[in-house]
């Protein structure tokens, strides 16, 4: 196995600060090794764009938008949508406030019954797993224990 000299590293900055936002500074890097090389030309690289002036804010969570917990759309069969529920014709169109109070209803609707749910089951389940794992090891302790003991 060939050692990489010190002439391929390359030194990066791991400086986040904003310091020197209008300085352009020109790394020459040099090429790697043969044993390392792209046998495909590598595209030059694109000069920086300057920053916008309205930077994209990032989605704040609410009651008819939350985070997604499913970013790379594994779950996507599982995903209810209020259009899947409750649903109107393109053609009669209803009041905007009934809209949103439909999608408003829904959603709480939604988000209380798994927590009522969740904690209608997983208080008892918790204490059932509590109560079994206290006699699997009472049962280790007074019956694998002694019967190791017994016959060593």
């Amino acid at each position: 196995m060939m050692m990489v000299s010190d002439d391929c590293l390359v030194e990066c900055r791991i400086d986040d600060s904003d310091e020197d936002v209008g300085e352009e500074e020109q790394i020459n890097t040099p090429p790697p090794p043969p044993e390392f090389a792209s046998k495909v030309s590598t595209p030059s690289p694109k000069p920086p764009s300057p920053p916008s002036a309205n930077p994209t804010p990032t989605p704040t969570p609410t009651s008819t938008h939350p985070v997604s917990r499913d970013p790379y759309g594994i779950n996507q069969h599982l995903k209810v949508e209020v259009s899947d529920v409750l649903a109107e014709p393109v053609t009669p169109r209803s009041i905007d406030q009934v809209w949103f109070y439909s999608v408003v209803g829904f959603e709480s609707a939604r988000i209380w019954t798994y927590r009522c749910l969740s904690l209608l089951l997983a208080v008892p389940f918790a204490f059932l797993c509590g109560v079994f794992l206290a006699v699997l090891a009472c049962l280790h302790v007074w019956y694998a224990g002694l019967w190791c003991l017994a016959f060593s």
